[in-house]
């Protein structure tokens, strides 16, 4: 089936193969996710996950799975995510483990996967929507621990660094945008 716009995204997001990942290693695990999870089997679900948590788990962080639609990849490996997300809030709610078990699942899925982290572009009127993703970070609570930027966007990384949640609340409100006035001197040439 081809798409509203006649492309073919759709069909080829829902073509499971592709050189640049294993579609038959994501496949396996989805199933094996859904299976332990459906089957209240918390300890199969911890095994599965602590061999596919890992960053590019069978190449389905290739950038090109992400640069053929305009939005999303192939559903197998969104169908991934989505029951990864599953399994995780399954092992999060779960009374078949204890605190200390889940606490030291997490740690390890988390030192797996490693730090995210942000990195603002420099250009000048980049720095003006930094301030936006910044704004949606915040409101989402996902602001990254660490976090770099070059240009204006070092500027605005030093300003995120430099204030709590609470002030970066009270500061990132739309108002801030008829403050931002450096576009709006005239030019003018001194002799």
């Amino acid at each position: 089936m081809i798409s509203r716009d006649g492309r073919g995204f759709d069909q080829w997001k829902r073509n499971a193969s592709n050189a640049y990942y294993d579609s038959i290693s994501v496949r396996k695990v989805v199933a094996s996710l859904e299976r332990s999870r459906l089957n209240n089997d918390p300890e199969s679900l911890k095994g599965v996950l602590e061999v596919c948590l890992r960053a590019n788990f069978a190449g389905i962080e290739s950038i090109r799975l992400y640069s053929q639609t305009h939005l999303g990849t192939k559903t197998l490996i969104e169908n991934y995510v989505d029951e990864v997300e599953k399994s995780l809030v399954y092992l999060r709610e779960t009374t078949h483990l204890s605190a200390q078990e889940k606490t030291a699942f997490f740690r390890r899925a988390a030192k797996n996967m490693g730090t995210t982290a942000l990195c603002l572009s420099g250009g000048a009127t980049f720095g003006f929507y930094h301030f936006g993703v910044i704004r949606a970070l915040l409101d989402a609570r996902l602001i990254p621990t660490v976090i770099t930027g070059t240009s204006a966007g070092a500027l605005v990384a030093a300003f995120l660094c430099t204030h709590t949640d609470e002030e970066l609340d009270r500061l990132l409100v739309p108002e801030i945008a008829d403050m931002i006035t450096a576009c709006e001197d005239p030019i003018s040439v001194g002799h």
